[in-house]
């Protein structure tokens, strides 16, 4: 599966996505997206500034979509729009994984909350958002679909994930079972993983650490496939497909996209995070802000030394 912005080749398939879901549940009426302007060409919509349109796709085939625009009603606000799954898709938790993408564009755009309106009817929507965070609000003066009947906000509290990190090394310092639990924690915490670890730098190569996910390779030279070119240029490298990345090393067949953070200590690279997804394009910006911000309490928390 891959992950890209809306681009005019899919602007057909998109709409017919819209109106397939809402016809299937008698909302073809006017009040609702079914009758937006323009929703034959969303590719011009959300190419303007401050919005996004994501289509996750599987072998160039559409599964669903999600947007975002700008939105007046409250402060530093925009409107989540537009979640939709084809009918083959529908049953794979895929609306998570795509709320989960939009809610990280959002604050890549500066956004500190998310509105969204939907309806009774549509109660796969409701049970996702509910799980996802957002709060059912009354209805607000400024809705923009008349049919709509159900309201949500959500704030965008970014850091939850380093928070929780912090706890579970304040408990324990020594990097074994920090490690333990931080790979832990990492694979809870992300959709669409198949591997979250660390591999540490023992007698000039990376060595298997704590994970979660499948056996791995033991060893890595310093720079050979991603971990090692990390370790190498000492800078976190972002992979959107692993099959591109000259040298890759293929520890699990199923992996699509990785990112790698350099971990360091006394001015060395001692190690690396390294994290694994079977979907392509499945990191953005904001969550390798976010773990690399993990990685630095970990330099500065965590004791190094060995343990009787």
């Amino acid at each position: 599966m891959e992950y890209r912005k809306l681009e005019p080749q899919f602007d057909k398939a998109v709409a017919e996505m819209i109106r397939q879901n809402l016809k299937a549940y008698h909302l073809d009426i006017p009040g609702t997206a079914y009758y937006d302007e323009g929703l034959d060409h969303l590719s011009d919509f959300y190419a303007r500034p401050g919005r996004a349109y994501f289509v996750l796709t599987e072998q160039g085939k559409l599964l669903g979509g999600i947007g975002l625009a700008e939105f007046d009603g409250y402060p530093d606000c925009c409107e989540l729009q537009k979640l939709y799954l084809v009918e083959e898709a529908k049953g794979r938790g895929l609306g998570y994984s795509l709320i989960q993408r939009i809610e990280d564009q959002a604050r890549e755009l500066g956004y500190r909350r998310i509105y969204l309106e939907t309806h009774t009817s549509l109660q796969a929507a409701l049970h996702i958002y509910q799980k996802t965070g957002y709060t059912e609000i009354d209805r607000p003066p400024f809705v923009v679909h008349s049919t709509m009947n159900r309201f949500y906000l959500k704030e965008l509290s970014a850091g939850m994930l380093a928070e929780q990190a912090k706890a579970l090394m304040e408990s324990e310092p020594w990097y074994v079972a920090a490690m333990s639990n931080l790979s832990a924690l990492i694979m809870d915490s992300f959709r669409e993983l198949n591997w979250a670890g660390f591999y540490l730098m023992r007698n000039g190569r990376l060595t298997v650490g704590p994970f979660q996910g499948k056996p791995a390779c033991i060893h890595i030279p310093a720079g050979k496939g991603v971990c090692g070119t990390a370790v190498e240029k000492n800078e976190t490298i972002l992979v959107p497909d692993v099959h591109l990345f000259p040298g890759h090393i293929a520890c699990d067949s199923a992996s699509a996209s990785e990112i790698v953070i350099p971990i360091h200590h006394e001015g060395k690279v001692i190690g690396v995070l390294d994290i694994d997804s079977p979907v392509l394009n499945r990191f953005s910006s904001v969550e390798a802000k976010e773990l690399e911000k993990i990685v630095q309490m970990m330099e500065e928390m965590l004791s190094w030394e060995e343990r009787a």
